[in-house]
């Protein structure tokens, strides 16, 4: 395993990247787990450790948005093929009727992303241009990948569960798992062990 520390130490004096926490698990255990770098750069250098916690951006679309979704197939609360206005009725017009499950995970729905700033307009402005949208091409001819998608599959979960989606995943998937350090809103009392981009733009309440 030492040619790890050469490719991230190389990545960091390139200026790839300021840090980096490497963890390598076999048959159940962690065999290799190493800090590299710092977790800030601003307004003062902090090092990385092997406990910080970044930001997973858009693999919480995998972790636990679809997770979440493939929970309710499996209980036979939801089909892959069901069109969305099953479950959110309001979503039909402007032709998304025929837009399904399956679409909004595959990025073949036909929706691309509304330009929407959740922390100043909220997540009902968000559902309430989604609702106004319109495809820019039908459902299953064309991949775009759309942050929208998942936004309807977060609606869908909460719609299903009643349950917002970070109460639902916390409940249903990280704590089930032990991931005691995953969620969607961490407390201020983990700042200190977290990843400085995830502290500047993701957590910090408005």
């Amino acid at each position: 395993l030492a040619p790890i520390a050469e490719v991230v130490e190389e990545a960091i004096r390139a200026g790839n990247i300021p840090g980096a926490v490497v963890l390598v698990g076999s048959k159940g255990w962690a065999v290799y787990r190493h800090a590299f770098g710092d977790s800030a750069l601003v307004p003062e250098k902090l090092p990385m450790k092997p406990d910080t916690i970044f930001d997973v951006a858009s693999l919480t679309k995998v972790v636990a948005t679809t997770t979440a979704v493939m929970q309710f197939v499996e209980k036979g609360r939801l089909r892959i093929e069901d069109p969305v206005a099953k479950v959110w009725p309001d979503f039909k017009g402007n032709g998304k009727e025929h837009i399904t499950v399956r679409h909004l995970l595959t990025h073949y729905s036909g929706l691309r992303d509304i330009n929407v700033n959740h922390k100043q307009s909220g997540y009902d402005t968000a559902l309430k241009m989604i609702v106004a949208s319109k495809p820019v091409s039908a459902p299953g001819t064309r991949f775009q990948y759309s942050d929208v998608n998942f936004i309807i599959l977060g609606e869908i979960v909460q719609r299903i569960s009643g349950r917002s989606l970070d109460v639902y995943c916390d409940q249903f998937i990280f704590k089930l798992l032990g991931m005691k350090d995953t969620g969607f809103k961490p407390s201020r009392s983990l700042l200190d062990r977290i990843a400085a981009a995830l502290t500047e733009a993701c957590w910090l309440p408005a």
